[in-house]
């Protein structure tokens, strides 16, 4: 366990074989392998420097191996007092000790630096794809508490995060502070776990430490079980059902889910109308949403029967009402929404007295606004890209005049095919250009 941050855990495991060093920093929702450049055989032991998390030792059949970045890297020869079988590694004050099998003890100077850094950890934030994420900043405290004025450094490879300044001097007893912040690439970034180390550098005693900051980037999806993949309507309401309404994989209906193993079946109508399951949403007043679906209107006979009915509202409002709709395959629709309170009623109705409407893949997910995220001028050429939503269009507006209130189109929507949309527009005439990106409904 991380001394400077309980939620951060190390597991270490034996077999010669890779993958045999993990870490989660959400105790134990997500973890990942940090083994690549380690020999495959066993970790018999780990420490962290209690100064320094980004310092790490392993222990293994071969040697000691470490690294000054969290893991991210390893020492690419052994690091120990011998190429032998190390049991245990710990520490005494600033001495690493190895305890070896058979070849005794081992203990080396691992000094603390006169350039003390606070916090001991980094942030580990989390948030939905597109963000909002939590925390955001991380102000990070530099002290000389040597005898003699220091000067540091500190390298930032992340594409993702900010610092105020990356190098100075300091006078004895003297403090600093550094701010390390999330940017806007970190909104672009897709689903996954991502690490970035730090590097501060004592250019006086020329000893470097490390602080490993973690973003962890989860599924911005509101739906529960949107698929049926419980093989139930686990996570739904459920009312009208009259016993012909089914969570089904193809047995009861001899139908095809659109994806996975599971879709929703609607049968005959109730005495009060279609069987309904609905879903309340957590939402933000005032945010745009993209709801997606799959439904079918399927016949046994393969010719369109009746009656059959199939609804979908938002909080109320009817998006979608087909009676009596024709024999279809899997169809998608879309809406572009705007939530008008904290939790929205997701709702989906359907009844057919002569087979089934089925539905599948559910989905509703914020969409972000559409903010610019590379501007440049060259070879009298206007660039620019936007983070995007795949399948969304967008359209890009310009003005002369933003007093004027009037925006004309600049070329043809683009729909979105991947996270990321760019054009290029000419430099005209025009003493002056601004531009906005919409997204079409």
């Amino acid at each position: 366990v991380d001394p400077n941050n309980s939620s951060t855990v190390y597991v270490t495991f034996g077999g010669f074989n890779s993958g045999n060093v993990w870490r989660t920093t959400n105790y134990g929702t997500n973890w990942t392998d940090l083994a690549a450049g380690l020999p495959n055989a066993p970790v018999n032991s780990l420490v962290i420097k209690p100064s320094d998390s980004g310092s790490l030792y392993v222990g293994t059949e071969v040697g000691v191996f470490a690294s000054a970045d969290g893991g991210a890297t390893w020492s690419t020869s052994n690091d120990g007092p011998a190429n032998v079988d190390v049991d245990e590694l710990f520490w005494m004050s600033d001495t690493l000790v190895a305890v070896t099998h058979g070849r005794g003890c081992f203990s080396i100077l691992v000094p603390s630096d006169t350039l003390v850094i606070s916090p001991g950890t980094a942030f580990n934030s989390s948030g939905t794809a597109g963000g909002p994420f939590s925390p955001t900043t991380e102000t990070l405290t530099l002290t000389n508490v040597g005898a003699v004025p220091l000067q540091w450094s500190l390298v930032n490879t992340s594409s993702w995060i900010t610092v105020s300044h990356n190098n100075g001097t300091l006078a004895t007893a003297a403090s600093t502070t550094v701010t390390v912040s999330l940017n806007a690439a970190a909104n672009s970034l897709a689903i996954g776990s991502y690490t970035s180390s730090l590097l501060f550098s004592n250019q006086t005693t020329h000893i470097t430490q490390t602080r490993v900051f973690t973003l962890t980037v989860n599924s911005a999806e509101l739906v529960q079980n949107g698929g049926f993949e419980t093989g139930d309507y686990t996570a739904w309401t459920v009312s009208n059902d009259d016993g012909y309404d089914y969570v089904d994989n193809g047995s009861a209906t001899g139908l095809s889910p659109h994806s996975g193993s599971y879709f929703a079946a609607f049968g005959n109508f109730t005495a009060d109308g279609p069987c309904t399951i609905s879903q309340i949403l957590p939402t933000t007043p005032g945010t745009s949403y993209l709801l997606s679906f799959w439904w079918e209107a399927t016949s046994f006979s393969g010719n369109p029967v009746v009656p059959n009915e199939f609804e979908a509202a938002w909080n109320g409002t009817t998006l979608l009402n087909q009676v009596n709709a024709p024999l279809s395959s899997w169809t998608n629709q879309r809406f572009l929404l705007t939530a008008t309170s904290s939790s929205t009623t997701l709702l989906f109705g359907g009844a057919d007295d002569n087979s089934f409407i089925a539905l599948d893949d559910i989905s509703v997910v914020p969409v972000p606004p559409a903010v610019s995220q590379v501007v440049s001028a060259t070879n009298n050429q206007f660039q620019f890209a936007w983070n995007a939503i795949p399948g969304l269009v967008y359209q890009v507006q310009y003005t002369t005049n933003l007093q004027s209130g009037i925006w004309l189109k600049l070329g043809n929507p683009i729909t979105a095919t991947d996270s990321t949309v760019s054009m290029t527009n000419n430099i005209g005439p025009d003493g002056q250009r601004f531009y906005r990106t919409m997204i079409s409904p």
